[in-house]
């Protein structure tokens, strides 16, 4: 699996995992970069395992973890997804 590279240094969020975090909280591409208050095409090329600057994906990480969203798997070759709160979300 290709994970996104940025400043020479590996992002701790894949895009298959963001895929994942919006599918389980029903966000489009638009919800998310709206949340995080980036482009959609920052949003998409991340998605698309493009380069994009760890400042954005950092904020995109931290509006899924609000809504109780974790990472796990990280270094170990399986990537996933744990959705912690199962409330109604503010789509």
């Amino acid at each position: 699996m290709r994970q996104a590279i940025c400043d020479t240094n590996v992002i701790t969020m894949t895009p298959i995992q963001s895929r994942m975090a919006r599918a389980a909280l029903k966000w489009s591409i638009d919800d998310l970069a709206e949340r995080a208050a980036i482009g959609r095409a920052t949003v998409a090329r991340f998605e698309l395992g493009e380069n994009v600057e760890k400042s954005k994906v950092d904020a995109m990480k931290a509006q899924f973890a609000a809504k109780g969203i974790e990472f796990t798997g990280k270094g170990r070759g399986r990537y996933g997804v744990t959705y912690l709160g199962m409330e109604k979300t503010d789509q």
